[in-house]
């Protein structure tokens, strides 16, 4: 059960954080993007006011760990530090009995209000000047996204929400409900109380002035009311301020520790599914090798046995060393002998193919094994020091698509950021393909090598696609071929037609133009495979 940021625990703070009317604000700092740290100086010394407006943990609270600078200033932070910061605090207001606290702070250059609306994915927070307007807010929102807009340089509008009774003023239990302030939790907190209606309705008034007490609940929150007759074990604190720092220090640090494995984890899976369908491509590969021993065969009867093919014939009868009888056919213009010379050739690209996949088998599996122990461990960590530890692992083995930052703060992206995608086909042959212009751009002039095949759908739009070679053309099989023709053909506005005509060639005859558009290449001594599009049948 998770014990939210409500309108009483607001009301709490807000009690808590009056004590400090009249401090001077020292300085600002934004530690992140939805979090303003205020520093304020009076008679007990330094207080941290920590403002959030986060989608899930907003929140304002005292807090009691000095704040980290941002780098580089937000917008916000820079207007608060030119409009608050030097000033000092003159009030704190809860709107009625909302989750929205507003604070008044006679600074520098006149009065200005900092409003914070704690209200889930609505969150905000707006600083404005003496006339109501915006000067700068956490987030801006525009017209086209709410029917109230935040937006620097207008004026400010508290959400329109229509006016409820507060809950502090119900006189019956059966009047709790559409009230202002009226949380889930606080409404079963009110129903499951042992003394009664009355009793527990004194308790939370008592609590909203600020005269309640404080109790941590570890894992669940923080709260100005015990939450044990909810069945929730807790601590009484000092003050709510406290109990709410104590319990996000921690469980923030949870929620970014889970949510760093959860997203490794994902990446790493993808990783393993793609390895495992690339390693499923080079068995198939394999297997097709198989074929060499079958096709030497065949070239060494046609040896044997061609001299003694009937003139005009493209077929010859041969016997096998069983002694039975072979129908062998060869190509009449090739002749037995010239068809015999292609199967040798053949059969010796299938054993050099299988050579190179056995050793693409080994580093897959190898890869495989790395991959799912790095998987377990990840399932077993329970720090984030065992998370790094995997992400380093990831990022050393070039597993991640997407490298963390550096310490230069920048992110290393495939091909520099460009939309293209490696797609694995039959017999472990790896195809690049280009998802728009810019893509394809980079990929025939920057990534392909002159000896690599490149693709496209012939007189028409299509993606540019590449099948990396390592200088060995002649290895690319016929069936690989056509699977990356298709890929070109997916990937392209003619996907729905019936018979599309694909251009091959090697990246060596692929030029691009001066001046032309992304993309845009005209090609020679090229061969064309015509791809057949399935034809579904129409819906019932």
């Amino acid at each position: 059960m998770r014990i939210p940021f409500d309108s009483l625990t607001l009301a709490a703070v807000v009690a808590e954080v009056r004590r400090m009317v009249g401090c001077r604000v020292q300085q600002a700092s934004q530690p992140d993007a939805d979090t303003l740290v205020l520093s304020l100086y009076g008679p007990g010394g330094e207080s941290w006011l920590l403002l959030s407006w986060h989608a899930e943990f907003a929140r304002m609270h005292l807090s009691f760990r000095k704040p980290r600078n941002a780098p580089a200033p937000p917008g916000l932070l820079q207007a608060v530090r030119a409009h608050v910061v030097g000033g000092r605090l003159e009030s704190v207001e809860q709107e009625g009995f909302d989750r929205i606290a507003r604070l008044s702070f006679r600074g520098p250059k006149g009065r200005r209000q900092i409003v914070l609306e704690a209200m889930g994915k609505h969150s905000n927070l707006a600083l404005l000047d003496e006339a109501g307007r915006i000067l700068s807010c956490g987030k801006v929102v525009g017209r086209s996204k709410s029917r109230r807009p935040l937006v620097p340089g207008q004026p400010y509008s508290p959400p329109p929400f229509d006016p409820k009774p507060s809950l502090l003023d119900a006189a019956e239990p059966s009047d709790l409900e559409h009230r202002e302030g009226a949380s889930p939790f606080l409404l079963k907190w009110i129903r499951t109380h042992g003394a009664g209606f009355d009793a527990a309705i004194a308790e939370v008034r008592a609590a909203a002035a600020g005269a309640g007490g404080a109790y941590l609940s570890p894992g669940h929150g923080a709260y100005p009311l015990d939450p044990r007759p909810l069945g929730l074990e807790s601590f009484a604190r000092p003050s709510i301020s406290v109990a709410l720092d104590q319990h996000y220090s921690a469980h923030l640090v949870r929620v970014a520790f889970e949510q760093a494995r959860s997203s490794l984890e994902g990446q790493l899976r993808r990783i393993l599914e793609a390895r495992r369908r690339a390693l499923e491509g080079v068995r198939q590969g394999l297997d097709e090798s198989d074929a060499a021993e079958v096709l030497t065969r065949q070239a060494e009867l046609l040896l044997a046995f061609g001299p003694s093919a009937e003139a005009g014939s493209h077929t010859v009868t041969a016997f096998d060393a069983d002694g039975r009888p072979v129908e062998l056919a060869f190509d009449p213009e090739a002749g037995w002998l010239g068809t015999a010379e292609r199967l040798f050739a053949r059969a010796k690209r299938l054993k050099a193919a299988a050579r190179e996949l056995g050793i693409r088998k080994v580093r897959l599996t190898e890869e495989l094994g790395d991959l799912e122990a790095a998987l377990q461990k990840l399932r077993t960590a329970t720090q984030m020091r065992e998370v790094e530890e995997v992400r380093e692992l990831a990022a050393a083995r070039r597993w991640l698509s997407q490298q963390q930052p550096g310490k230069a703060g920048e992110a290393e992206r495939p091909f520099e950021g460009h939309r293209v995608r490696e797609v694995h086909g039959p017999g472990g042959v790896v195809a690049l393909v280009g998802l728009n212009a810019e893509a394809n751009d980079y990929l025939t002039t920057r990534v392909a090598k002159p000896n690599d095949l490149w693709l496209h759908v012939r007189g028409a739009v299509s993606a540019h696609v590449v099948i990396p070679t390592g200088n060995r053309p002649e290895r690319v099989t016929r069936e690989q071929l056509e699977w990356a023709a298709r890929l070109a053909v997916e990937n392209s506005p003619s996907k729905h037609s019936g018979f599309v005509p694909v251009d091959y060639t090697l990246k060596k005859h692929v030029r691009k133009p001066r001046g032309s558009a992304p993309g845009g290449v005209f090609y020679t001594h090229e061969k064309t495979i015509h791809v057949e599009r399935e034809k579904r049948a129409p819906a019932p």
